[in-house]
This record gives structure tokens, C-alpha cells and sequence, in this order.
């Protein structure tokens, strides 16, 4: 059980620091929807680009 949670930890641990790396150092945002819509449509966005990824 214990390696199974640390596998899958690892596996998570990666796509969100593959995601942070695409995200930029400031969203500039006015309001908590705006920057909740930005940053959906960062992590949208840098999933296609996964994907579409050579």
C-alpha cells in the first residue's frame, strides 16, 4: 500500500510541476472569477499542448 501511494504521489507530484512550469509568474486578474478562469484555461491550454506535443 505504501508504494502504491507513493507512486501514484510521484505521478501527480510531475503533472503539477509540468503544468507550473507553462504557467506564468503573475496572472494578473481583478477579480477571484478572472483569475479562476485563467488559470483553467492555463492548465486547458497546456494540456493540449501535451498532447499535440512532438
Amino acid at each position: 500500500m505504501t508504494y502504491l501511494l507513493a507512486h501514484y504521489r510521484k505521478q501527480v507530484e510531475t503533472a503539477g510541476s509540468q503544468i507550473e512550469r507553462l504557467l506564468p509568474k503573475h496572472i494578473h486578474a481583478v477579480t477571484a472569477d478572472g483569475f479562476e478562469l485563467k488559470t483553467i484555461l492555463f492548465v486547458l491550454a497546456s494540456s493540449i499542448f501535451s498532447i499535440f506535443r512532438p
